[in-house]
């Protein structure tokens, strides 16, 4: 190595000492040549020669030290400014103390932090005055732990100057002198009250977000992948009763028996449990409990911290559940007293007078189907009504005619009422066809002319020679004869079925009074040879001139309708075992007799005659055995129908499905009670469809009150605007206010309501969807930043409304505000430190173009003796030299 550069790395006290001992061997070296010269050893010019090699040497080696001594002054004085203008630049507070905890030195950064406007505030006080006292005795101890040559960190709150509260971390060293020795405390403090908010804030956050957990109706419960319970909330344990010791012992196993022990099916709960756990689906099913409860159970699956888990949301739906069934079952019974009814019940609306609902009796009354009377009004079966002679009056037994599909007429009894609903007004009109009775009235008058005129078969015949006394007209019609020609005739000659012999044995009973009417059948016999059936009622009619009463019924047409009836009857049967509807029989036993197919089909059975006989507890659904015979019970011993009501019945597969049953009294001609006749429908999709509905509508609600969102809806013909409850609470409005679609842009500041304007015009005119950020001021002042989205909805190829969304994101706003403030602030400062590494660089380069100014001038002068003279010079002239002030000791 150089020996410039070796003498560079000395330090200062180094060189003290090699000069020292330089002196020495020099004074050494002069008083050896002396005593040479004192003994004749060496000559006067040898001594000479010695002498000045000496000072020479003496001279370069004492210029060298004091060059180098400067060299270190003034590197060191650099150091040391370039070190307090860091200080004085650090954003962070900078500070000395000594070991009473007096500030020696703060820098500016470090007096804005505690609120002092000068140095003067703060030198020479101590710092412990604006400690918080809580903290105090942790800051003592930091000192105390510096002091003793360790470091420390502290988080504490501090009272500034002018009364300002802030939270500091501060990192404590020990600054030690040359000798090692401990003469200050050394700190760099940062301000830590914004991270201390946002972790005030977050931990709020967190106690709101499980207060509001707890406070929920539903129990949640959260599990890992691997089974392990994440998290549940209060509402968790008191829905699954589950006991305070037990939820306290983390044991899974003892916690899932308590669960599964209340179910009445735990194998399909452990079974839907390990079926999701493999998969991302979304799982919505209800939950039966043995003591007749019934939860609704919703699970989706979740990411933790790249970990699967999953989410149980649970409620007790028992009340609603019970209250839907009841609701369900009465309004079916109503349906069903309206559609069983034999009169027609009809719901008319005064615009137009069409038919807006009607039972089966009205349609099928007048020869229609349903979707062909709906299309009907009043008018297209009684042309002579009006709007305005029948709302508001009830006209009971009101008779007119109507016009059937066919076009003709039946004769009707007719009430009619208005009623008021959802402020229209309907008319409910109830009628009943009396053609019938309007024609037996008819017929009872006609019946009179006949017995006057003797139109009827009627026959009279003496009891001894059985030739006809007197024949009415009716009876002179039907048998072609004329009175003149019945006279000469008996009833054996129209009677071909009977002889002499066999009307005697007839006669006898009423002869002998044994009998007062024999009635029978038999057949007539025309004077054309036709023959036709007749129902004969015949009496004796004892007297002087005993004779024989007959009245005949011609039975043709009963006897076609008996054909037809069996006919009837045979195509019921066929409709019956066709029907999807399960249709089903029982006697007063409750043992099946008899069925259609498809309920044979239910029952796992192939015929309906393998039905014939059992009961229910035999069958696939006797689980559900007894509720079913106690409703059948309850029927028969009431007398009265139970109509659409539903109820479960187990598959013979096992799975569950739901019925919408009615059942009625099976009564005999004598309007005896033998049995129960009940017909159902499967409506397992219908009840999973309806209860999916009102799931979906629940959960969307509370997701957009959660989530601060809400949805909007505006009517550009009738200038309406509908809003979600998320809309109403976001602007802090009461839910009876219904807006206009002005009224929504004044919830806009002026500068975002020229924006959503411009969006929505373009949005009717061109169909653009709009995604817009705007500030909405609420009803009691409070200004937020929303997001706000809007679509077109289209009908008929055109825009009939428009449609979107509005979620108040004041606190993405809020947070990306800050973000950007410390961009800035970085920013600024990584310019800064770049300007001060750029003025240290430069005087480094400074330093070093010196240093080699220096040993190009000192490499000049050693080989130049003449300028010896000036570097011999005295140390003491340096000692009288003046010095800066802040020159350290030991240079002085």
């Amino acid at each position: 190595m150089h020996p410039l550069k070796l003498l560079q790395k000395l330090k200062p006290w180094q060189l003290w000492l090699l000069s020292i001992f330089v002196a020495i061997v020099i004074t050494e070296t002069i008083v050896s040549e002396m005593e040479l010269l004192l003994t004749n050893e060496i000559t006067n010019a040898d001594l000479i020669t010695g002498l000045v090699a000496s000072v020479f040497a003496s001279s370069v080696i004492a210029g060298i030290t004091l060059y180098f001594l400067k060299q270190i002054a003034a590197t060191k004085l650099q150091l040391e400014s370039e070190l307090l203008a860091i200080i004085e630049a650090e954003p962070e507070c900078v500070k000395l103390l000594n070991n009473k905890g007096i500030v020696l030195r703060m820098n500016p950064a470090g007096l804005a932090m505690i609120e002092a406007d000068s140095p003067d505030q703060v030198i020479g006080k101590s710092v412990e005055g604006i400690i918080l006292p809580a903290y105090r005795k942790a800051f003592n101890e930091l000192m105390q732990r510096v002091f003793a040559g360790f470091s420390g960190n502290l988080e504490f709150e501090i009272q500034g100057l002018k009364g300002g509260y802030c939270w500091l971390d501060t990192h404590a060293v020990p600054l030690r002198d040359e000798s090692g020795n401990i003469t200050a405390l050394l700190a760099v403090t940062r301000n830590i009250t914004a991270r201390k908010l946002s972790k005030s804030a977050l931990q709020h956050s967190e106690s709101l977000l499980s207060s509001t957990l707890n406070a929920t109706d539903e129990g949640i419960l959260v599990v890992a992948e691997n089974g392990e319970i994440l998290s549940a909330n209060q509402r968790f344990s008191e829905l699954w009763q589950i006991p305070e010791q037990l939820r306290s012992s983390a044991e899974d196993a003892k916690l899932l028996a308590h669960v599964l022990d209340q179910l009445i099916d735990p194998d399909a709960f452990i079974a839907e449990v390990q079926r999701l756990y493999n998969s991302d689906e979304e799982s919505q099913d209800y939950l039966h409990f043995k003591d007749g409860r019934v939860f609704s159970r919703f699970s989706r699956s979740l990411n933790i911290d790249g970990q699967r888990a999953r989410i149980w949301c649970f409620k007790d739906i028992t009340a609603e559940s019970k209250t839907q069934a009841n609701l369900a079952e009465r309004e079916e019974i109503y349906r069903a007293i309206v559609t069983q009814a034999n009169e027609a019940i009809t719901l008319i609306d005064t615009e137009g007078l069409r038919f807006v609902e009607f039972n089966d009796a009205a349609c099928q009354g007048l020869g229609y189907n349903r979707e062909e009377f709906a299309r009907l009004s009043i008018n297209d079966i009684q042309p002579k009504l009006s709007a305005k002679t029948i709302p508001g009056k009830t006209i009971n037994n009101f008779e007119t005619l109507f016009r059937r599909k066919d076009n003709s007429q039946c004769t009707v009894s007719v009430s009619f009422k208005g009623i008021q609903l959802h402020n229209r007004t309907f008319i409910v009109a109830i009628w009943h066809d009396i053609t019938n009775r309007h024609q037996a009235e008819q017929a009872n008058q006609r019946f009179g002319r006949l017995l006057q005129s003797s139109f009827n078969e009627i026959y009279l015949f003496d009891a001894n020679t059985l030739h006809f006394i007197q024949v009415s007209q009716g009876a002179l019609r039907n048998l072609g004869y004329s009175a003149s020609e019945m006279e000469q005739l008996t009833p054996l000659d129209i009677k071909p079925l009977f002889t002499p012999a066999s009307y005697t044995e007839l006669t006898v009973p009423l002869r002998n009074g044994q009998m007062e009417l024999q009635q029978f059948e038999t057949l007539h016999k025309r004077k054309d040879g036709t023959i036709y059936p007749v129902e004969v009622r015949l009496q004796f009619m004892d007297g002087e001139a005993p004779a024989f009463l007959t009245i005949i019924q011609d039975i043709t047409r009963r006897k076609k309708s008996e054909s037809a009836l069996a006919e009837s009857n045979k195509l019921l049967q066929t409709i019956i075992d066709t029907s999807p509807m399960r249709v089903f029989w029982k006697d007063t036993d409750l043992r099946y007799l008899g069925c259609n197919p498809v309920f044979a089909q239910d029952a796992g059975l192939t015929y309906p005659s393998e039905l014939i006989g059992k009961d229910d507890t035999q069958l696939s659904w006797r689980e559900q055995a007894e509720l079913y015979r106690n409703d059948d019970f309850q029927i028969m011993s009431s007398g009265q129908s139970k109509l659409f009501y539903d109820e479960p019945q187990t598959k013979p597969d096992g799975t569950l499905m739901w019925l919408r049953t009615s059942k009625v009294p099976l009564r005999n001609t004598d309007n005896e009670i033998i049995g129960v006749l009940g017909i159902y429908e499967d409506i397992t999709e219908y009840k999973l469809s309806e209860q999916a509905l009102r799931d979906s509508e629940f959960f969307l609600k509370e997701s957009q009150l959660i989530g601060r969102m809400g949805g909007w809806r505006a009517d550009l013909a009738n200038n309406v605007s509908l809003w979600t409850e998320g809309v109403y609470a976001m602007l802090e409005m009461p839910l009876d206010y219904h807006p206009n679609n002005a009224d929504i842009l004044n919830f806009y500041l002026p500068e975002s309501r020229e924006r959503v304007q411009q969006k929505i015009d373009n949005l009717i005119a061109t169909g653009e969807s709009f995604t817009l950020e705007v500030q909405v001021q609420t009803s009691s002042g409070n200004i937020i930043w929303a997001e706000l989205r809007g679509f077109p909805h289209y009908a008929h190829g055109r825009i009939d409304y428009l449609m979107g969304t509005i979620q108040d994101i004041t606190q993405r706003k809020r947070i990306e505000d800050e973000l950007d403030q410390h961009r800035h602030h970085l920013q600024d400062l990584v310019h800064s430190r770049t300007l001060e590494l750029a003025d240290a660089k430069e005087t480094a380069e400074a330093a070093n173009s010196a240093k080699s100014t220096f040993l190009a001038n000192m490499s000049h002068e050693i080989r130049t003796p003449m300028n010896a003279p000036f570097w011999g010079l005295p140390i003491c002239s340096v000692k009288k030299s003046k010095l800066p002030n802040n020159t350290p000791n030991y240079l002085k």
